[in-house]
């Protein structure tokens, strides 16, 4: 094998060695940062926001002539 063969198969190797960790931490770092109870807590609000804009659009539109 020459050099530039040994270079790729070692990139690649490392490569494929870095997402794994990632892969494998990333639930961890979600977890400790907490983001994913920051992503449901968001989703709620979104859809009580969406609530009141449909309450208001109700009360609004029954005051119109």
């Amino acid at each position: 094998m020459n050099i530039s063969a040994q270079i790729i198969g070692g990139f690649l190797i490392y490569v494929l060695a870095a997402s794994s960790i990632f892969l494998i931490l990333r639930p961890l770092m979600l977890w400790y940062w907490k983001i994913n109870v920051i992503v449901k807590i968001m989703e709620e609000q979104k859809e009580i926001l969406r609530e009141q804009k449909n309450l208001l659009e109700k009360i609004y539109s029954k005051k119109d002539p």
